[in-house]
């Protein structure tokens, strides 16, 4: 069972970091280096993240959605866990960021939280292909 575990949480974060990566860089990457250069890491006059602290947080990230995608024991279950699992995360940071931040934009809040529910999605499905078996033998992770 911990070696499913491990599995599922690995594909997770490797799932939410590439997710991460394409809605940030190619998609919206141009908004957040305009929006988030009041807030964010500078290297020069361009807005960098730390790589270490981000990459640890998306596999903290990863780390709840295997936990509550892990319950799932139908295919709904799957995709309603990772919509929550995207809620509880990604919202709640989005929200949070909101809330301390004096730069963190309204549309920068719903976008993030939005992301989350189409990574949860993403992410759930995925799962949800990955433990098949589970799913036809009813059994969570």
């Amino acid at each position: 069972m911990l070696g499913k575990f491990i599995k599922n949480w690995v594909i997770s974060s490797i799932s939410i970091i590439v997710l991460n990566y394409i809605y940030h860089v190619p998609m919206l990457g141009s908004y957040y280096q305009i929006h988030l250069a009041a807030i964010g890491h500078k290297v020069g006059e361009m807005a960098v993240p730390r790589y270490g602290e981000l990459t640890f947080s998306l596999i903290l990230f990863a780390l709840a959605f295997t936990v509550m995608i892990g319950m799932s024991k139908t295919k709904g279950q799957y995709i309603v866990n990772g919509i929550l699992a995207g809620l509880a995360t990604y919202g709640g940071f989005a929200f949070l960021s909101r809330g301390l931040f004096e730069n963190w934009g309204t549309w920068t809040m719903w976008s993030d939280t939005f992301f989350g529910v189409v990574c949860g999605i993403i992410v759930g499905a995925i799962l949800m292909i990955v433990n098949k078996k589970d799913l036809e033998a009813g059994t969570t992770m």
